[in-house]
């Protein structure tokens, strides 16, 4: 079983981390619930966790060139 660099956990507060001298970062989403559904199936079939696919998913995503050039700016209090 290979370790791949990079890993995000889901849910909403900082954790420390030593995988590969990473800190993690826990994160709540949202998402539709056949997607859920396929990562479910697919964490299954790999015998990983949901957070481990959503984190390779979002990794790959990255790699392939969708890095924001400039920061996104921030929202004011009370909006969304």
């Amino acid at each position: 079983m290979s370790k791949r660099p990079g890993f995000f956990a889901l849910a909403q507060s900082r954790i420390e981390s030593y995988h590969c001298g990473m800190s993690l970062q826990k994160i709540s989403i949202t998402a539709p619930d056949n997607y859920i559904s396929q990562v479910d199936e697919i964490a299954e079939q790999r015998k990983r966790s949901r957070s481990f696919i959503i984190a390779e998913a979002i990794e790959k995503y990255l790699e392939n060139g969708h890095k924001p050039s400039t920061p996104a700016p921030k929202k004011k209090a009370g909006t969304r």
